[in-house]
C-alpha cells in the first residue's frame, strides 16, 4: 500500500547516494531511498500527484485492489481483501524489462547534474530513449523517465511529438509534455491541451483532474488564443477564489490579451470582469470569513494584474483592503470607468456581477 499525504520528494532528496561511487551501484543505496524509489514508481505508474490518496496495489504484477475511503474500517477492509486475493492467487511477477527503471533514474540524474545533458548520452542510448517515447506499449514508468530525459537533452523532439504524447494516459507523463509546451508553445497542440482542460475527469480519465487542468492551462497560456479564453469563460462564469485554477484563468486570460491586437479584446474584457468575485459578507465564524475575503482579494488582484498585462496600469483602481459588499460595489464601479467602452456588458455577466458567487457566500 502507498498513501501519498503532501509531498512527492521521495529519493531525489538523495541524489548523492543513488549516484554515490565511480560505478552507481542501486545495492548501495540505503534502504529507505530505495523504499523512496519505489514508492515514487508506484505514484508515477498509477498517475497519483494530488494529495490525499491512498491505493492498494500487489508489487509482483502491479494488480491494483482499489482505493480505501478515508476511515479505518475501510482501510483494514482493503487490505484484508487485498491479502486474500494475494494469498489465493499466484501472481507472476512482471517480466524484467530491457532497461531497468533504476538504470533510467540514475541516467536522469546525471543529466540533471551535467553543463551540457545532451552529451550525456551516447547514441544507442539516445536510440533505447526514443524507443520508449514512441512505443505505447512499453511500460509507463520507463517511458516517463525517458521522457524525462530527453525534455532535457532535446526538448524540440518532445515538442515534435507532443500531439501524440499528450494523449497518453498517464498524469505525470503528461504534465512534462505540458511544461515543455509552456517553454516553447505549439499551436498544433491547443486542441488538444483544450480537450484536457474541459474532459479532465470525465472523458479524459485523471486522479488528479484539477492539476491536469492547471497544467493545460499553464501551456495554454503563451500560445492559447480565443477558443482559449472561450473554453476559460464556461469556469469562470462561477468564480471560484478558493481554488486556484480560477486565478491562473484569469491571469492566461492577460497573457494571452497581452498579444491580442486592442480592438479584439473585448470578450477577454467580458470574461476578466465576470471573474470578480462576489462580496465576502461577515458570517457567524469570523475566521472562515478572514480566509475567504484573503483568497478573494487575492483573485481581485489577479483580475487587476491580467488588465495591466493587456493595458497598463494606468487609470485601475487599488485594490482594497476588504472585500465587503461596499468595497466590491465601488471597485467594480471604478474598474469599468477604468477600461471605458471595453467594459460594455452583456446582460449574462450583468447579472452575474450582481450575484454573489455560491462559493463566497
Amino acid at each position: 500500500m502507498t498513501w501519498l499525504f503532501a509531498n512527492r520528494n521521495f529519493a531525489w532528496d538523495h541524489r548523492d547516494e543513488i549516484l554515490s561511487g565511480p560505478a552507481p551501484d542501486l545495492a548501495a543505496v540505503p534502504d529507505s531511498v530505495t523504499a523512496d524509489l519505489e514508492a515514487l514508481r508506484i505514484h508515477d505508474r498509477f498517475g497519483i500527484s494530488s494529495w490525499p490518496q491512498m491505493i492498494a496495489c500487489d508489487p509482483r504484477d502491479m494488480r491494483l485492489f482499489g482505493s480505501p475511503e478515508r476511515t479505518v474500517e475501510s482501510v483494514e477492509a482493503l487490505l484484508d481483501r487485498a491479502c486474500e486475493e494475494m494469498a489465493a492467487a499466484s501472481s507472476p511477477r512482471l517480466p524484467p524489462p530491457v532497461l531497468a527503471a533504476e538504470e533510467l533514474e540514475k541516467l536522469l540524474l546525471r543529466v540533471e547534474r551535467s553543463s551540457a545533458p545532451a552529451e550525456v548520452l551516447s547514441t544507442a542510448q539516445k536510440r533505447v530513449l526514443n524507443r520508449l517515447l514512441s512505443d505505447e506499449g512499453s511500460d509507463i514508468v520507463l517511458r516517463l523517465r525517458a521522457l524525462q530525459i530527453v525534455i532535457r537533452t532535446d526538448p524540440a523532439h518532445v515538442r515534435q511529438l507532443a500531439p501524440a504524447l499528450l494523449q497518453v494516459p498517464n498524469d505525470p507523463f503528461r504534465y512534462a509534455v505540458m511544461g515543455v509546451l509552456a517553454a516553447d508553445p505549439d499551436p498544433r497542440t491547443e486542441p488538444d491541451l483544450l480537450r484536457i482542460f474541459r474532459l479532465a475527469g470525465q472523458e479524459v480519465a485523471s486522479r488528479n483532474p484539477n492539476v491536469l487542468r492547471i497544467n493545460a492551462v499553464r501551456a495554454l497560456g503563451p500560445g492559447g488564443g480565443s477558443a482559449a479564453v472561450a473554453a476559460f469563460a464556461d469556469v469562470l462564469a462561477d468564480p471560484d477564489p478558493r481554488n486556484y485554477l480560477h486565478r491562473l484563468l484569469v491571469e492566461t486570460c492577460g497573457q494571452i490579451g497581452a498579444r491580442t491586437p486592442r480592438d479584439a479584446r473585448g470578450p477577454i474584457l467580458e470574461v476578466l470582469l465576470g471573474a470578480v468575485p462576489g462580496p465576502v459578507a461577515a458570517g457567524a465564524d469570523e475566521q472562515t470569513a478572514r480566509i475567504e475575503e484573503r483568497l478573494a482579494l487575492a483573485m481581485v488582484r489577479s483580475v487587476r494584474t491580467a488588465l495591466a498585462a493587456m493595458g497598463g496600469e494606468e487609470g485601475l483602481p487599488a485594490v482594497p483592503a476588504q472585500w465587503g459588499e461596499a468595497e466590491y460595489r465601488a471597485w467594480l464601479e471604478a474598474l469599468r470607468a477604468a477600461i471605458g467602452s471595453r467594459s460594455q456588458r452583456k446582460p449574462h455577466h450583468r447579472r452575474l456581477l450582481r450575484q454573489t458567487p455560491a462559493a463566497v457566500r
